[in-house]
């Protein structure tokens, strides 16, 4: 279908054919441009992730009528009056890498379809890169008077690589690895660690009742006053619950701080059942993982990337790191969780409102 804009002008909208997915269809929508007059959008719109406001000059009474506000979070945002279909990229195989992928073009070629197949992929970065679409220099930002240069820093700066990549960049980190660099983390001393910080400790559950399968691994973390993220004497190995449990207590006994579990599935049976053993005076929360292993830890992998984040030096530092590695396509991963889970309980609001003991290291 299209809608014209002017004399002369239009812009299409075209689907793909539905293609199954278990019980569902599925119909992929784009857009591909056939104006033959480029001009001034009728309205312009400042920016479609960010609101105007305007005066009301009278309000009159028009009848009823049932309507829908359609919002999008984020940078994931669309003017939908058949003009612009936006497209945020979020995996290298998604629909416009597709469409640009040599296996598609010689499928087009083959099916002798390639002429009505040719698709012109505009992509305008934040910041604009080499060859800019709209002639801007390297390092201009697109919007300046609603998104000047300093604030997309500031943005990438909280966002990290992976996310300002996908978001900002047009241009998707391929899946399987090499998210950060690990050597990015500050690796201090014992001693050199600031007083007066509030410590946790998450545990991520492996096997409750064999010892053959994953590893249980728990950090200690505490984050400053200045959003700086301190990690130091991780524990890990491979146990049945009653060993995990006497590890678990034994650990809290010792440090004092308040103790995060791990509490989907199966788990919740353990962390019910360690409350029963771990001292009232000590604070156990149970923690559930409502996203996946990535978007948990992109928070804080955003600051490694910033230099906000120390490594209390230890012999599982090397451990970590190489998990940091791989992740998330290595063979391996409860170190990594065991962090997420900190960071949680470190910045949820439910943890941070709660009065807690401050203790040293």
């Amino acid at each position: 279908m299209s809608e014209h804009i002017g004399e002369g002008s239009c812009v299409s909208i075209t689907t793909t054919k539905p293609e199954p997915s278990e019980d569902y269809f599925a119909t992929i929508a784009t857009s591909q441009s056939d104006t033959l007059n480029r001009r001034q959008l009728r309205s312009r719109w400042p920016i479609t992730s960010d609101f105007t406001t305007e005066a009301i000059i009278s309000i009159e009474p028009d009848g009823i009528a049932e309507v829908f506000d359609v919002q999008i979070a984020d940078t994931e945002n669309f003017i939908a009056n058949g003009l612009v279909s936006h497209n945020t990229r979020w995996h290298t195989d998604d629909l416009v890498g597709r469409l640009q992928s040599p296996e598609f073009i010689q499928e087009m070629k083959d099916a002798g379809i390639e002429d009505e197949e040719k698709w012109e992929h505009i992509n305008l970065q934040a910041i604009a890169g080499v060859d800019d679409p709209l002639g801007r220099k390297p390092g201009e930002a697109l919007y300046p008077e609603a998104f000047p240069v300093n604030r997309l820093k500031a943005i990438k700066a909280t966002l990290g690589s992976y996310l300002w990549a996908a978001l900002y960049d047009g241009n998707p980190v391929p899946a399987g690895g090499n998210y950060f660099d690990p050597e990015k983390f500050n690796l201090i001393e014992r001693s050199d660690v600031p007083r007066g910080m509030r410590w946790v400790r998450y545990w991520d559950l492996g096997a409750v009742e064999s010892d053959t399968a994953d590893f249980t691994a728990s950090p200690r973390a505490a984050m400053d006053a200045d959003g700086n993220f301190y990690l130091a004497d991780m524990i890990e190995g491979k146990w049945i619950w009653p060993k995990t449990r006497k590890v678990i207590l034994n650990t809290s006994v010792l440090e004092q701080i308040e103790v995060g579990v791990e509490a989907v599935a199966g788990f919740k049976t353990a962390f019910a059942n360690l409350k029963e053993v771990v001292p009232p005076s000590i604070m156990v929360r149970e923690y559930g993982a409502d996203k996946d292993k990535l978007t948990r830890a992109l928070p804080w992998i955003a600051l490694v990337e910033n230099g906000k984040a120390f490594l209390v030096r230890g012999d599982w530092v090397t451990s970590f790191k190489n998990q940091c590695r791989e992740f998330p396509a290595g063979a391996n991963d409860d170190q990594i969780d065991g962090v997420s889970g900190c960071y949680a309980m470190l910045t949820t609001k439910a943890a941070t409102a709660t009065m807690q003991r401050l203790v040293g290291v």
